[in-house]
């Protein structure tokens, strides 16, 4: 029995739109300890594109930085892969995480974040990728069953998610 394809929306379906950015999935590398060294202040902790950990994501992802700074950046992107991505969701999760990082938020994340990166077997940005996977997921938990944050269940995620992404790359 085949798997079927999720259906896309209309305005994707059977064809790649060349109007969206090219967007490279996996980005560019930022040492996690960058990000936990780099002592983000509370006022910098916010969630808009002067933060210092908004810049830090941007800095992951070139393609986007120049779109940003012109003020062309777009609502979506596309990576080499065909997939759809929104744009600001994606800088938006990148930014929570690197405060989560900066401040060791949940207790624990940084060390976890580290170990991954030190096995070698993904590269800081994969790494980051396989943590916001987790937390976009946590987030759809918290707003659709209107629950509270869970850390144990996110940290637990992290390292599950960090296994399937392993697997899939070797």
């Amino acid at each position: 029995m085949t798997k079927k394809k999720p259906k896309r929306g209309k305005r994707y379906q059977g064809k790649r739109d060349s109007r969206l950015p090219q967007l490279v999935a996996w980005g560019t590398d930022v040492p996690i300890k960058e990000s936990i060294e780099a002592g983000l202040k509370n006022d910098d902790l916010l969630m808009d594109q002067e933060s210092l950990s908004y810049q830090r994501s941007l800095e992951m992802h070139p393609e986007l930085r120049e779109l940003c700074l012109s003020d062309r950046l777009p609502e979506e992107a596309i990576d080499e892969n065909g997939n759809v991505w929104n744009v600001n969701m994606h800088l938006n999760i990148h930014t929570a995480l690197e405060n989560q990082l900066a401040q060791n938020e949940p207790e624990g994340i940084t060390d976890v974040a580290l170990e991954m990166e030190a096995e070698g077997i993904l590269g800081a940005h994969e790494v980051r990728h396989v943590i916001m996977n987790s937390l976009a997921k946590s987030i759809q938990k918290i707003q659709r069953d209107k629950v509270p944050f869970d850390e144990k269940a996110y940290m637990v995620d992290i390292k599950d998610s960090y296994r399937v992404f392993c697997d899939a790359k070797k």
